[in-house]
């Protein structure tokens, strides 16, 4: 728990911490291994064996994480902190087999699961599109399993 007594992950206080300093990870939210008391996690998918003509999609993970460094938490415009009341966390990248699209759609569903199983809503960095279908079927065996149940 933060020392506010508010959640335990958000971004970094860019005061305290320049921007390019740490592990890179999306808007400088802190590396989490377990969702556990996450509300919003990161997760990323570096594959690209499915697609035709963009091989090199699998760095679409690391490229949204850098872009997302100048990420603040406060919105002008809205006048919105868009981190406050929620744990915001990165899980790093999902298990992926390259060149085995088969075996990842089952690794990316299998990965999403205990993401859903402990509430937290899953924000997918892909560069390949045919992981919509792995995240799909990992929420729709959440919704056919009963709580505490998990994803076989």
């Amino acid at each position: 728990m933060s020392a506010a007594g508010g959640p335990p992950y958000g971004p970094a206080d860019a005061s305290r911490a320049p921007r390019y300093t740490g592990v890179r990870t999306f808007a400088r939210c802190p590396y989490v291994a377990d969702p556990a008391g996450v509300d919003v996690a990161f997760v990323g998918v570096p594959f690209d064996t499915a697609t035709s003509y963009r091989a090199g999609a699998r760095f679409g993970p690391e490229a949204i994480r850098a872009g997302s460094m100048l990420l603040r938490p406060w919105h002008t415009a809205l006048e919105v902190d868009v981190f406050a009341g929620r744990s915001v966390a990165d899980l790093g990248d999902l298990e992926v087999t390259p060149g085995n699209a088969e075996k990842t759609a089952g690794q990316i569903a299998a990965g999403l699961a205990p993401i859903l199983a402990v509430g937290a809503t899953p924000i997918v960095l892909v560069g390949d599109h045919s992981y919509v279908l792995c995240e799909l079927r990992a929420h729709c065996s959440r919704v056919a399993l009963g709580p505490g149940e998990e994803l076989k």
